[in-house]
């Protein structure tokens, strides 16, 4: 006579939770998974952007390509540069105490049209080299075929005259 062991036989109940038991298996698994995510991006947020302390300045880290160098457009909050330019350190204009005004330097932002208040246009800012001097210079892109082209010595001077001609519009359609 031969002696075999049979497993019980599996009940409605039994059988149950054992489906249960893999679904709940199967969730924390799938939680686990979210929590590893949600981790891994807020890595990748704090690689992005770095507060430091006592000045609360913000840096942003900017893709490279393989030299190190940055890959260009680089678009931060509004503002897209679009060439760093160089730093010319022959001419002492394009250097102060505070600022370095590199050649060749090309930013665009969307800006408040000066021609009319209900539109936005682009501008693009730029610094070319003067003789001895930086030249400062903002484009309207409003119409692409007459762009409004404003040239300072500083960089708040063009800016202040864009500002200007929309202040001026904005006091003659109002009448303040």
């Amino acid at each position: 006579m031969v002696i075999v062991d049979t497993p019980p036989p599996y009940d409605d109940q039994r059988i149950e939770e054992m489906r249960l038991k893999r679904i709940v298996q199967r969730m924390d698994r799938e939680k686990e998974q979210i929590r590893f995510e949600e981790a891994m991006l807020k890595k990748k947020k704090k690689k992005r952007m770095q507060v430091t302390t006592p000045s609360a300045k913000k840096y942003y880290q900017v893709p490279t390509d393989e030299t190190g160098a940055p890959i260009m457009p680089i678009s931060l909050r509004g503002l897209t540069i679009i060439s760093l330019g160089r730093i010319v350190p022959s001419k002492k204009k394009f250097h102060a105490k505070r600022y370095i005004w590199p050649a060749g330097f090309k930013s665009a932002r969307v800006y408040c049209s000066m021609t009319n208040l209900s539109a936005r246009c682009e501008y693009v800012s730029e610094i070319i080299e003067g003789e001895t001097e930086p030249r400062f210079i903002v484009t309207c892109f409003e119409d692409q075929a007459k762009p409004i082209i404003i040239e300072a010595s500083t960089p708040s001077g063009a800016w202040a005259q864009v500002g200007k001609r929309i202040n001026d519009l904005k006091e003659e359609l109002t009448g303040n």
